[in-house]
């Protein structure tokens, strides 16, 4: 743990607040090395790159898990109600988007004719209008 210290007058020291955990996330008043679902873990350091602070912050609403901050477009998985878009095929974490009153989604893909294929590294396409499937 790291600990905000001050100096009294008298020139000793006293403790004041728990300001971060070593190799850790500081919940609470505790260090704990996951935040746990629904949460992720944070921390800032100086310009010595020494770490000052460490935290477990709160995902959005819309993520069950995520990871590097409370925005939707970074979860892990999503809670019910919504669903999940990868960002690539090279991450496994995307964006939260809400489903329809009837717990669907409407998602319009585009899939060239056979005779017409996307020669674009599999990577890239992802079946926009402009970057179109295949196949399905």
């Amino acid at each position: 743990m790291y600990w905000i210290l001050h100096w009294i007058n008298s020139g000793t020291c006293s403790v004041s607040a728990i300001s971060g955990c070593r190799d850790n996330y500081l919940s609470g008043e505790y260090c704990t090395p996951s935040c746990g679902v629904g949460k992720y873990g944070s921390a800032t350091f100086n310009s010595r790159a020494g770490m000052e602070t460490t935290a477990c912050n709160t995902c959005s609403g819309s993520c069950y898990e995520c990871v590097g901050d409370a925005n939707a477009t970074n979860a892990f998985r999503v809670t019910q109600g919504y669903y999940l878009v990868l960002q690539s095929t090279s991450v496994s974490y995307g964006t939260c988007y809400a489903k329809d009153k009837y717990g669907t989604f409407s998602y319009t893909l585009y899939v060239n004719p056979i005779t017409t294929p996307n020669g674009a590294s599999i990577q890239n396409i992802d079946g926009t209008y402009t970057n179109a499937f295949n196949y399905l």
